[in-house]
């Protein structure tokens, strides 16, 4: 099983908050990453194989609102450990499910995943999608970290789940309707509210070709609900799936006990669940 501790070097906090003296007084050194002291700190994330060094944005645009203090702008504006989770595990041991796929990324936040998948993948697209605020900082944070050859193939773009989805097709409709990969990092959290499962699972499904399209899902387990088979968010979520015929293939990956990866993929109507 992998441990944050692991997941985490090659983490660091900017500015000055990679201080021992900091690190000690909020108890939570880790590998000299602290995760979310402040939001407003800038962070940077070394890839393992190409030590590439990608430098996170996470100060919102001035004058940003952000109230009420839980809206998607305030919990976009974070990498969260399970963005980190599963960045590592596109570098590592996904690497070769993104070699000539067209991805897309929903509730991409800063773009930490998105831009691992362009960096350190040979992925033919990477779409990042968010709402907001957040795909401003989005598209600073691509700017700030590829090259202008490597922007090509990297788009940045305005989606609300399960709304005008027909419109947002049109972006590529010449080219292909779905998506070889779709990423849907952290964004089953109670913030959000109910209604927002389903319709990120109606996303999901527009988005996905039947038995083609690899759905990588990265949740994690905020509350005690127990062993991850018996968690009521994550089986309701599962539920709206089905309804979408989504359906889930496997667990990839666990960290901590509580930050998980799962694959799904689409299925012909009244298919089997696997």
């Amino acid at each position: 099983m992998a441990s944050l501790q692991d997941l985490d070097s090659g983490v660091k906090l900017l500015d000055n908050y990679n201080d021992d003296s900091h690190d000690e007084a909020v108890g939570k050194k880790v590998n000299n990453f602290v995760p979310f002291t402040s939001l407003t700190c800038d962070i940077t994330y070394e890839t393992k194989k190409t030590k590439r060094v990608l430098k996170l944005q996470q100060k919102l645009p001035k004058n940003t609102p952000i109230a009420p203090l839980f809206s998607d702008v305030w919990t976009g504006s974070c990498v969260w450990e399970c963005s980190l989770l599963i960045s590592r595990a596109i570098e590592n041991e996904l690497n070769d499910e993104f070699k000539n796929k067209r991805v897309l990324v929903l509730g991409s936040g800063c773009g930490l995943e998105a831009l691992v998948c362009k960096t350190e993948t040979e992925c033919k697209l990477v779409v990042a999608t968010d709402k907001g605020s957040i795909v401003g900082l989005n598209h600073a944070n691509s700017l700030l970290n590829l090259s202008i050859e490597e922007q090509k193939k990297y788009k940045v773009l305005e989606l609300d789940w399960g709304l005008n989805l027909n419109s947002f097709n049109k972006y590529f409709a010449d080219e292909f309707q779905f998506f070889d990969v779709i990423l849907a990092c952290d964004c089953i959290n109670p913030i959000y509210g109910k209604e927002s499962w389903s319709n990120l699972a109606k996303t999901i499904s527009h988005f996905s070709a039947i038995n083609d399209t690899l759905v990588l899902l990265g949740y994690e387990q905020r509350e005690d609900e127990g062993p991850i088979e018996k968690d009521e968010l994550l089986n309701d979520f599962f539920e709206h799936c089905k309804k979408n015929s989504i359906y889930v293939e496997k667990l990839v990956k666990e960290a901590d006990n509580c930050r998980y990866i799962f694959s799904l993929r689409k299925k012909k109507k009244n298919g089997d669940d696997v």
